[in-house]
């Protein structure tokens, strides 16, 4: 496939030291984010990402898309100083109910450390400079393993809750752990206009818009693949490491 119809989109968690699978040092943050600019990548949003494909369209030469799962606080202190200052954009998933808190919600695991999560006002500075919010659920549940109509009322109401807070519309939706079904992605298809999994690896024209595939930088944080993003090696690396996951997760 002609790599202007692959565009990939970066999943980040916490800009933070504690070398944790969800973490990544604030240093190396803004070296990306510098390459990123000094390469004259084209960072857009995950609206423009879901038109392209929704048209078949090209995207830009080296556009790539940046998210954030779960919405620690750190992104407003090292996150966002180093995206303004190079004029990016990101979308940011929230998890509605524990916003003020600490990410210590049931299922969280035991070897990722308690941080506390944005607040409200935080979260309303950034989207007046352009960010984007995106629902992760109230409470960050696996979905499947809830009743069907719990589920809807975690998707649908963190929505709303985000929507109140900003007065503007909620488009993208994250699935917590990246655990969905169909009937978990026909819930989310009704309300949004499209969504982000976990699936590892480049997302293209092909892409389904309500599950699309990102990179999470826990695999390619490392200098090297990070500045080899649109090389067939690091296409080959992903899905080796898709496997090794996919295999890990089997047994």
């Amino acid at each position: 496939m002609n790599e202007n119809y692959k565009i990939p989109i970066l999943t980040y968690h916490s800009i933070d030291n504690s070398d944790s699978v969800i973490s990544i040092d604030t240093t190396s943050f803004k070296d990306q984010m510098r390459f990123l600019k000094d390469y004259l990548f084209n960072v857009i949003s995950l609206n423009e990402v879901v038109m392209h494909i929704r048209k078949k369209q090209p995207f830009a030469e080296k556009s790539i898309a940046i998210t954030f799962d779960d919405g620690f606080k750190n992104i407003f202190s090292d996150a966002f100083p180093v995206l303004k200052e190079y004029g990016f954009n990101a979308t940011v998933f929230l998890t509605t109910n524990y916003c003020e808190r600490l990410n210590n919600w049931p299922g969280q695991p035991d070897s990722i450390k308690a941080q506390p999560l944005l607040s409200w006002a935080e979260i309303k500075e950034m989207s007046q400079t352009g960010m984007q919010f995106g629902a992760h659920t109230m409470n960050h549940p696996y979905l499947t393993r809830i009743p069907l109509k719990d589920a809807e009322n975690e998707i649908l109401s963190s929505k709303k809750i985000i929507e109140d807070q900003l007065q503007e519309e909620v488009k993208f939706f994250a699935y917590p752990y990246g655990d969905f079904n169909t009937d978990i992605v026909n819930v989310v298809n009704q309300s949004f206009g499209g969504a982000c999994s976990t699936e590892l690896a480049i997302a293209d024209s092909k892409s389904n818009p309500f599950i699309l595939e990102r990179v999470d930088i826990f695999y390619i944080k490392y200098g090297m693949i990070f500045k080899r993003l649109f090389t067939p090696y690091v296409s080959c690396y992903l899905k080796s490491r898709r496997l090794l996951r996919d295999l890990r997760r089997f047994f």
